[in-house]
């Protein structure tokens, strides 16, 4: 149902038209960690298609093949798009803004532990009450606030949208990507005794993180 093709581009990521974006997860885990090694320390040049699988779904495995190939710079090919295609996605994302916009809109709700392999998403704002454990994916279209400690890889502004932020109680993730901004959480980060809630948000082109209550003294 995956099917991976080396070119003289990069690699080219075929994801047949009956797949689910969770088998696609699935499979695209299995693969990529058996290749890792093969790929470790370069850059990874890939396109991902498929017919059936909506922008948002796809945003999504690129998600997982990061976090996957993550001792690797993965670079993934964009499609250039004709300027009919690219007005109509532009109305779309403009009616998608005010149905699901960051500040107000759709928020969906998760209680309980985020394990890992496991990906929670949301179009929308998403709110995770409980830890994401490493290994595991929480994607959103707006904005993420975990009521917890995140280990994993988190991705807010999933569809562009700059303005997104994420929030936890204790903010240590694998890699952290707000719209089109990555950052990885360094290797010798270790844990905290005693959690800080943090905020990260794009500024200058780079995700910052700082923290978000101010201590009482």
């Amino acid at each position: 149902m995956v099917t991976i093709k080396g070119t003289k581009e990069g690699i080219h990521v075929v994801l047949s038209d009956d797949i689910t974006v969770e088998e696609a997860k699935e499979e695209l885990i299995q693969k990529f960690e058996e290749a890792k090694a093969f790929f470790k320390g370069d850059k990874v040049y890939i396109h991902l298609s498929s017919n059936t699988l909506s922008e948002f779904e796809l945003f999504l495995l690129q998600g997982t093949i990061e976090e996957t190939l993550s001792e690797s710079e993965v670079i993934f090919e964009a499609k250039p798009l004709s300027d009919k295609v690219k007005a109509a996605a532009e109305e779309q994302a403009k009616k998608e803004a005010e149905l699901y916009g960051i500040d107000e809109g759709m928020t969906r709700f998760y209680q309980g532990t985020v394990r890992a392999g496991q990906l929670v998403d949301a179009r929308g704002n998403l709110v995770v009450i409980g830890d994401a454990n490493p290994g595991s994916e929480l994607v959103a279209g707006g904005n993420i606030i975990v009521m917890g400690a995140v280990r994993g890889m988190v991705h807010a502004g999933a569809g562009g949208n700059r303005g997104a932020v994420v929030v936890a109680l204790n903010l240590l993730p694998t890699q952290i990507r707000i719209a089109d901004i990555i950052s990885r959480c360094p290797d010798d980060e270790v844990a905290r005794a005693e959690w800080i809630p943090e905020i990260a948000y794009i500024k200058d082109d780079a995700v910052y993180i700082e923290q978000y209550l101010t201590k009482k003294s």
